[in-house]
């Protein structure tokens, strides 16, 4: 289902006040990653560092088979896999610790150490760098060892005992709650650290985060009031031991609405509007010390008005008043509510796993007038970002638009309901060569009265049946002639060259090959042969400027170019032809190319 939200568009190339910093993420689950969520937000350069085939855990969290918890909080990252377990992945993660400014993990204390990764190893390659450290317990003292997941944290620090009602068991928060606010004081601390270094000429340091402590430090001054009192929190439902009135209330539809009238003229607007005036200066209700004294007395006075209304007109008449009441509203009901449409809080982001191409996410807060947060690209793919592109070219889309900048547009969908020229279109030939079941044909090539990973249809009123699908940019951009990353050199081709390397020295061909047929959805070859790398070549390379030069250099461009209609002229086509004008300023050391 696609909400009726405002559209925000990734930019690649947005401008955010933490452009240069950057950050490498270890961590797992919530907590390293609301540290990192908020970083990412306004602009740092966060790579997750994830488990290879496997993974952050968070991807785990599913709602119909979709990672929702990993898309909201881990878009405008990047991802690549390294097993730092073993030699090489800790040999590439120190080549990336030179180039960062923050590294966040969230390991069982001393996992690091042992692995020979621990801090002393990171700062003998950066001296700058901030290192987070993220545990339940925190990296000392007596429980430093003991795992601490959230909802133990939750437990231990009080909030639980403080939660629910008195005649039940006490209640865990229905979400992350502990790591959610340790992630937001990790966020906070690494600014700190990082000024220190920028301002002061600092060094690298650690910032030892457990997850016991923000929590409990949120739940307010529990500990001065035991100590004065000797009290301890009781569950109170929605009721507060330190204001009154306070509570959830249902109204006569079944619906509810929430009330806070804690400060002294809110109390008695309420009590005046709900008909009771003479209870302010009722000695029981007449200061917030006595009305929490008496809220047994109090709150269902409260409670018996609320209840002879609806919601609507209970938020009409407290309204009016200038009484702070509230629905009590779920996602259903916020998805469509215009506070939260005209403010843009919840937002759709362009995503190419859900069959609307978009999802709704909260917007990046908080808002900075002079230097906001931007959407810079959806949550990746697993090791998305490693060296499956060994080189690239990266462009943004602009007006005026000039040069690789027009590379999507000149191979768009032409004709009524199209958005480009139509230029390099797959041929049927092409189509046809593909096995059965390979994924890479759909990968390739956009097929008329198709819709788009991002919600775009293609009318069947395009000129062509099929138009290149790597040229292709979302349509949830600025520009139509939208940036592009252009693939020149892929891992993938670097195992045909080996394949094609191996069929002629009498290495292992199967093993490269069947890498990307495997990752192809295609059962192994058994001893392939040269032109089973070569095909294997034009499916996975189709459309990334390689055929042409393949079958040149292979010797058939002659026999397959011609079969296909085209002009090969052999002795001529194999090269370009020089321009007369580099030939002229080489001063006669150029020549002309054969039948140029």
């Amino acid at each position: 289902m696609t909400l009726n939200l405002p559209n925000e568009m990734f930019d690649a190339e947005a401008n955010a006040p933490l452009n240069g910093i950057r950050v490498l993420d270890l961590s797992r689950l919530v907590s390293g990653n609301m540290v990192t969520h908020v970083l990412a937000d306004y602009g740092a350069d966060v790579i997750k560092v994830e488990r290879p085939g496997v993974g952050d855990d968070l991807r785990n969290w599913k709602t119909d088979g979709v990672s929702t918890h990993w898309k909201v909080y881990c878009r405008n990252k990047k991802s690549i896999s390294l097993d730092l377990r073993k030699s090489l992945g800790k040999e590439l993660l120190l080549k990336l610790v030179k180039t960062a400014d923050v590294l966040v993990e969230n390991f069982k204390p001393g996992t690091l150490e042992k692995w020979g990764i621990g801090p002393e190893a990171l700062w003998e390659h950066n001296s700058k760098l901030v290192i987070v450290r993220i545990s339940g317990w925190g990296q000392t003292g007596p429980w430093s060892h003991k795992p601490g997941f959230g909802s133990l944290v939750e437990a231990m620090s009080g909030f639980a005992s403080m939660n629910g009602f008195d005649d039940r068991p006490p209640v865990l928060p229905p979400l992350a709650l502990a790591d959610m606010i340790a992630g937001l004081y990790g966020a906070f601390s690494i600014m700190v650290a990082v000024r220190e270094i920028e301002q002061k000429k600092g060094t690298g340091q650690i910032i030892d985060l457990s997850l016991f402590e923000p929590i409990l430090s949120v739940l307010g001054p529990i500990a001065a009031i035991h100590s004065i009192s000797g009290a301890i929190p009781r569950r109170t439902g929605s009721l507060s031991e330190t204001t009154s009135p306070r509570n959830v209330y249902e109204c006569k539809d079944g619906k509810f609405v929430a009330l806070s009238a804690s400060m002294q003229a809110m109390s008695e607007r309420l009590m005046k509007t709900i008909g009771k005036p003479e209870l302010i200066e009722d000695p029981r209700f007449k200061t917030n010390t006595d009305r929490v004294k008496n809220n047994h007395l109090l709150d269902p006075i409260v409670a018996s008005f609320m209840k002879s209304l609806t919601q609507k007109e209970c938020l009409e008449i407290f309204e009016k008043a200038d009484v702070t009441v509230g629905a009590v509203a779920d996602i259903e009901q916020l998805s469509s509510h215009p506070y939260i449409i005209e403010r843009g809080s919840l937002v759709n982001l362009p995503d190419r796993d859900v069959e609307s191409g978009v999802l709704p996410a909260h917007a990046a807060i908080p808002r900075l007038s002079e230097t906001p947060a931007k959407m810079r690209s959806e949550a990746p793919d697993i090791g998305e970002n490693n060296e499956e592109s060994i080189f690239e070219i990266q462009a943004k889309g602009a007006i005026p638009s000039v040069g690789v900048d027009k590379y999507s547009l000149t191979q768009g969908a032409r004709g009524e309901g199209g958005w480009g020229w139509g230029f390099n279109v797959p041929s049927q030939e092409l189509l046809n060569s593909y096995e059965e079941n390979d994924l890479r044909r759909d990968a390739t090539i956009i097929f008329r009265g198709e819709t788009l990973y991002d919600g775009r249809y293609v009318p069947e009123s395009v000129v062509n049946e099929m138009y290149n699908q790597k040229a292709y940019s979302s349509a949830f951009t600025e520009f139509e002639q939208t940036g592009k990353n252009i693939r020149i050199l892929r891992y993938a081709e670097v195992l045909l060259m080996n394949a094609e390397a191996a069929i002629h020295l009498g290495g292992d061909v199967s093993g490269s090959i069947n890498q990307i047929r495997s990752r192809a959805g295609l059962n192994p070859l058994n001893n392939p042969t040269q032109l089973d790398v070569w095909n294997e070549r034009r499916w996975e390379l189709a459309f990334e400027h390689d055929r042409y030069f393949d079958l040149v250099r292979q010797g058939r461009a002659a026999t397959v170019l011609q079969s296909l209609g085209k002009p090969f002229v052999i002795g001529k086509h194999e090269l370009f032809p020089i321009p007369q004008q580099q030939i002229d300023l080489s001063n006669g050391i150029l020549t002309q190319n054969p039948g140029w």
